[in-house]
């Protein structure tokens, strides 16, 4: 994940048009409450994306940054971690619950992601992908926005369409059980004409519901693990692997 567009992505998530797409998600995400449970929650995104685990029920919840953001040690309420997103520092079949919003949309290496998140991945974990279809309003303003190398949406790097990350996730044995779409307006960040737009929502749901700007997988870990259970894994430092535990323990955040 490269320095610059990671820290775009932040800025765009404090404009007016971020916040409306974190409440959209965030009610997409309420949705899922009632079928999703899980002790403990891994967010692998920005510290403005944490609002996100709200709607979890979960009883340890955790941001991990990239290495290309620096520890905002500010922020005391939200337990953060430095780590580089396609090396983990997590146990196999440990998590019962990873959450990645736009996180395949800012990188390049996206199968490695995918991949880690997967070892990490208890046996009946939740993995929940947020993405912007290309097949939209939204993700058509963002293509002619990079073909005329417009700077607002500079930060992505590569969209997939939701069959795409769906094939993806088969492919590791993950099985897709829910899948919620939203968004269906064009990204202005005028609030007047933002606000007049919002009858494309209503044709969109009813009419063209398939050209969704946003959309929420959920899908579930289907491979059973052969790691014998641990009931020292209970406590926080455990999971995460032997020599950063250690690191976590003596009040060091940063993943090697």
């Amino acid at each position: 994940m490269k320095h610059k567009a990671y820290h775009q992505f932040n800025h765009w998530l404090k404009t007016f048009l971020g916040q409306k797409v974190l409440m959209a998600e965030q009610n997409a995400l309420k949705s899922f409450k009632e079928y999703i449970s899980a002790d403990y929650c891994i967010i692998l995104g920005s510290v403005a994306q944490f609002c996100l685990s709200t709607y979890s029920q979960a009883k340890k919840k955790f941001l991990i940054l990239p290495k290309t953001d620096k520890f905002q040690a500010n922020i005391k309420s939200i337990p953060q971690i430095i780590a580089n997103y396609s090396s983990l520092p997590l146990r196999s079949y440990s998590v019962d619950m990873l959450l990645l919003p736009h996180t395949l949309d800012l990188t390049d290496c996206a199968n490695y992601i995918l991949q880690e998140t997967h070892k990490a991945l208890a046996p009946r974990g939740f993995l929940i992908i947020i993405g912007i279809n290309p097949f939209s309003l939204l993700g058509l303003w963002i293509l002619f926005s990079k073909c005329f190398k417009k700077k607002e949406f500079a930060w992505i790097n590569h969209l997939y369409f939701p069959c795409q990350i769906h094939y993806k996730l088969k492919k590791l044995g993950l099985h897709v059980i829910k899948y919620r779409r939203c968004w269906y307006r064009p990204p202005v960040q005028h609030k007047k004409l933002f606000y007049y737009l919002k009858f494309i929502e209503f044709f969109g749901k009813h009419l063209l519901f398939f050209c969704n700007g946003i959309y929420v997988l959920v899908a579930k870990q289907t491979n059973v693990g052969l790691t014998p259970l641990n009931p020292h894994w209970k406590k926080i430092v455990e999971f995460f692997e032997p020599s950063f535990a250690k690191n976590l323990a003596k009040g060091s955040f940063q993943h090697e």
